[in-house]
Parts: C-alpha cells; sequence; structure tokens
C-alpha cells in the first residue's frame, strides 16, 4: 500500500502520518465499505458508506452506492442513481447565437453546455411549463443498454406531457428509436447540432427522467409491457421448428463490470452441449477463442455465429433477435434489447446486480418478458446456469412439434 524508499527526517514523519490516516481514516473505511457491497452484504456496506459521505474524496461514490441500494431495494424516490455530471449546473441560455458557420458538438455528454450555450435551450426540470420542443439528451457514455433502458421512459414522458419531442441519442440506436417511436424526432448526438438552432426550447437530461416521472410501483406496468418495434403480433410468422432458436451472450466487454458478470466458458458450454436447442451467439465484442473453447467442448452441439449482427446498427440486430425464441445472457445490451423487444429472455443477474433489477424475485419491473435467475451469493455461476438447463429444457419440450411458444 505504501512504499518508504526515504526513511529519514521530514520523510519518516511524513510515512508515518500517512500510515495513521490510512488505518484510521476514510480511505480505509471506503475499502471496507466496497469490500461489503462486492461481497453483497448491502447492510453493512450502506453503513460503511454512510460513514464516509462527507468526506470529499468519497463523498461522490458513496452517494452514488447509497442510491443503488435503496433503489435496488425498492425506494424509487431516489430516482435514477447518482451519476458523472449530476451535479451539473446549467448555464443561462443568453439568447444570442454565436458563429453559425462553426459546428456544434457536446464535447462532455454528461455535460452538455453547448445545449445551453450554443442551442439557447433551457434545462427542463419537469415542472408544468410551456415547452416548445424538448430535446430528450441521452447522456451516456458508450452503453447502448443504458440508452435502451432510458428510452422505457419515452413511453411515460409522451402520455403525460404532449409537447414534441427529441431524442438524442447513440449513431447506433437511431433507425430503431425513429421506427419505434414514430412521433418523435430522433438525431445523432455525435453529429453536428447546428440543424436543431431554433426547433426546441428545454432540454433535459435522460437519467434525470427517472425521479421526474416514476413515483411507485404502478408507473413501471406501461414501461415494461410496451415493447419496440409493435408487438408480438407484428413479427415474423410461428413456425413448427424441431429445436427452438436460442440467442446466446456470456460476457460484457466492460472490464470493470466483466469481473463479476462473465460466465465461465466450460460450464457454459456444458449448458450448450447437453441441451437440445439451436444457438445463436449474440455476443458483441472478439469472441473467437470462447467459440472455439465451446465448440471443442460440445462438438455436437449447433452454434451458429453468422446469424446475429451485434457489432452493428441496432434495428437489423432487433429484427435478427425477433427470429429467435428466446435469449440467454448476463447483463449487458444484448438484455436491454431482448426485454425491449418483449423477447422471452433468461437474464442471469450476478451479486451485486446492476441498480435497475430488484433485490429479490425473477420479475423484472424493466420488461415484461424478462425472467431474472440471480446468483444464490456473489460469484457463484453454478446454481445460475443448472437453473438455466431446467428452463431450457422446459423450452424445447414446448418447441417440440409445436408452433413457437408465446412469450
Amino acid at each position: 500500500m505504501l512504499s518508504i524508499h526515504r526513511t529519514t527526517g521530514r520523510d519518516l514523519r511524513r510515512a508515518i502520518q500517512e500510515c495513521v490516516r490510512l488505518r484510521s481514516g476514510s480511505p480505509l473505511r471506503m475499502l471496507m465499505a466496497e469490500q461489503s457491497f462486492q461481497k453483497g452484504d448491502l447492510d453493512r456496506a450502506l453503513r460503511r458508506y454512510q460513514k464516509v459521505e462527507n468526506d470529499p474524496d468519497s463523498r461522490a461514490k458513496s452517494l452514488l452506492i447509497q442510491d443503488w441500494i435503496a433503489f435496488h431495494r425498492g425506494n424509487l424516490s431516489v430516482g435514477w442513481p447518482r451519476y458523472p455530471g449530476t451535479d451539473f449546473k446549467a448555464p443561462t441560455p443568453t439568447g444570442q447565437i454565436g458563429n453559425p458557420r462553426r459546428a456544434i458538438h457536446v464535447t462532455n455528454p454528461r455535460q452538455p453546455y453547448e445545449l445551453a450555450n450554443s442551442l439557447c435551450l433551457r434545462r427542463w426540470e419537469g415542472k408544468d411549463e410551456p415547452v416548445g420542443r424538448l430535446l430528450v439528451w441521452f447522456n451516456f457514455k458508450n452503453s447502448l443498454g443504458s440508452e435502451l433502458l432510458a428510452c422505457r421512459l419515452v413511453n411515460a414522458l409522451q402520455s403525460r406531457y404532449d409537447f414534441p419531442l427529441t431524442l438524442a441519442c447513440d449513431p447506433r440506436l437511431v433507425r430503431l428509436f425513429t421506427v419505434s417511436l414514430p412521433d418523435c424526432q430522433v438525431i445523432d448526438k455525435t453529429n453536428d447540432l447546428r440543424p436543431f438552432m431554433g426547433q426546441g426550447s428545454h432540454y433535459v437530461m435522460a437519467r434525470d427522467l427517472l425521479g421526474m416521472l416514476i413515483t411507485n410501483e404502478s408507473d413501471f406496468q406501461r414501461i415494461g409491457s410496451e415493447p419496440l418495434i409493435g408487438t408480438l403480433a407484428d413479427r415474423c410468422d410461428s413456425k413448427t421448428r424441431s429445436r427452438p432458436k436460442v440467442a446466446i451472450s456470456w460476457r460484457t466487454t466492460n472490464r470493470v463490470q466483466g469481473r463479476t458478470r462473465n460466465l465461465p466458458i466450460d460450464r457454459l458450454s456444458k449448458t450448450i452441449a447437453t441441451s437440445d436447442i439451436e444457438w445463436h451467439v449474440g455476443q458483441h465484442g472478439e469472441i473467437s477463442r470462447d467459440i472455439h473453447r465451446m465448440k471443442r467442448r460440445a462438438p455436437n452441439a449447433t452454434i451458429h455465429v453468422d446469424t446475429l449482427t451485434p457489432h452493428g446498427d441496432m434495428l437489423a440486430f432487433a429484427r435478427e433477435l425477433q427470429e429467435m425464441d428466446a435469449v440467454v445472457t448476463i447483463d449487458n445490451t444484448l438484455l436491454h434489447l431482448a426485454g425491449s423487444l418483449g423477447i422471452k429472455t433468461f437474464a442471469m443477474i450476478a451479486i451485486p446486480g446492476y441498480w435497475a433489477w430488484p433485490a429479490e424475485g425473477q420479475h423484472c419491473r424493466w420488461y415484461n418478458s424478462v425472467q431474472i435467475v440471480r446468483q444464490p451469493w456473489p460469484g457463484h455461476w453454478m446454481g445460475v446456469l443448472d437453473e438455466i438447463d431446467v428452463e431450457l429444457e422446459k423450452l424445447a419440450g414446448t418447441t417440440h412439434g409445436s408452433a413457437r411458444p408465446d412469450v
């Protein structure tokens, strides 16, 4: 923890003071709080995070995790847990647009000063004030899953207010949102924003909509019941299949989250080998080694690696997923996309799980078609995959000699 390379005079005194600070101060308490959180002991973690919330170096993360625990336990009053940029104080628009020839790009997606300074938009606070056109800014950093989750709130926003909406989202989601939300204008948030000049009067952070629109569990009913791209009846015709088609994903490309979320390939290969399933890989990222290992351990399994395209446009990927009977995945973009489409999805959730998933039970408040299968304790995937094996056996039994099962 501490390397002492000088042991004389002032350096020694400083080293001793640093050791005392680490042993008795906030850094050690923060470390203990994080250990409790990673172990899933939320009661102890909450008490420890509360003890360091007044320390300047620990306050932001302490408040974030406290909000996470509160929402995880069903306290919806906290809204979306605190995040970098949540303390953003929007400047007051001057009404004077700068050089119209200069491109307008948001340099910090979590604190988009350009929306006020360059587009002269006011930040909407959720009040019943006159709004010409509201720009919903999806203030996420390279997280398609989070944007898909936040998009669920647009339904609630449209039902409560009648002003026109513009959604500024990740470029891979533009076509999907355009088709799914025909009453909204959808733009690429990475593009030059000059075409939007003069069109809107206010903007709102997509993350902030949760605290504005959701106050109790009943508010989730419409969010969870309305899939993107229409209803089940609008999808491909049901077909009689000898084996069900199942899309699968086993890891996240986020290295930090992957430490707890990623599945062990050897145990997953056993599920693939023993299930009477036609597997379709919906995993993002470089997967050649994983596929080679799976095929070696499950040589007789049917594994398709080229029927789904998770790397490209999300509308095309969504159309491909509509051909699937079910989805088996960890907590990643595939989970949010399949849930948004209303496809039967088995979500394998680690402990501690993402704040959006409930602390117990199988029901997912965001997506009605998602069934949560959670770890019994941190790091234990064997029991999760054992349960998945049982569910897949039921799915295969339903599909054999019959039409595609309802979701």
